[in-house]
């Protein structure tokens, strides 16, 4: 996603597929998350999700913060430089994911 916009809603995750959300796509090294939040859209399943270039998110990860079906969830980005987002679910959802 460009520098400067705000989010990408209505993202298709597959079931125990992880998907990324690069912020500042056009500069990546410019630009930095304070606090990102995710929202599942629909589902039937929690997703989970973390931040950074590597280091996969994982179903029930104790690495990973979790969202609830039909529920929003805001986190502070706990590391600076960090521009993605990843994101993965035991069952197909719909999220959209927004920086604050």
């Amino acid at each position: 996603m460009p520098t400067g916009h705000i989010g990408i809603h209505e993202i298709e995750l597959a079931a125990n597929t992880e998907s990324t959300v690069t912020f500042g796509g056009d500069l990546p090294s410019q630009y930095d998350l304070a606090r990102v939040e995710v929202q599942v859209l629909e589902g039937t399943a929690p997703v989970y999700f973390r931040f950074g270039p590597s280091g996969a998110a994982t179903v029930k990860g104790t690495d990973c913060w979790s969202v609830q079906p039909g529920t929003a969830v805001g986190v502070d980005v706990p590391t600076a430089g960090d521009t993605v987002v990843r994101l993965i679910s035991a069952a197909s959802a719909v999220v959209s994911v927004g920086r604050g």
